[in-house]
């Protein structure tokens, strides 16, 4: 699991994921999450930082389309987009950060962290 501040972010800007990501299996090799078989889902968050428990604001999900899973120049992975009319209503300040993954039925936190976000440009 990575851990740490995640990005710095506006909240008058479309946010697309900083890198393109991709799970590893124990031998180093890239695990397709495109194959049905593995029943591949994910959730990204940013929550409350406020509070002792997890309480998100906003999401971004498979689900609502808002996280693509799909095959990029070295194989499968996922990346995030939330759009600037569901960042404006994030205040400036430090929030929670995570990334929540689902395959074969297990679930695991692969990015918790801190996120940024920034009084953009009106």
């Amino acid at each position: 699991m990575y851990r740490g501040q995640i990005a710095e972010i506006s909240n008058r800007a479309d946010w697309f994921a900083p890198f393109f990501v991709q799970l590893v299996d124990d031998d180093g090799s890239i695990i397709d999450i495109l194959n049905p078989s593995i029943a591949f889902d994910c959730t990204v968050e940013i929550a409350d930082n406020d509070c002792d428990w997890w309480r998100p604001i906003i999401s971004a999900s498979i689900a609502d389309g808002t996280v693509l899973a799909e095959t990029g120049d070295t194989g499968p992975g996922f990346l995030w987009n939330f759009s600037e009319d569901r960042l404006r209503g994030l205040c400036p300040g430090t929030y929670k950060f995570g990334i929540k993954i689902t395959t074969n039925g297990e679930v695991n936190d692969i990015m918790v962290g801190t996120i940024v976000v920034i009084g953009g440009n009106r």
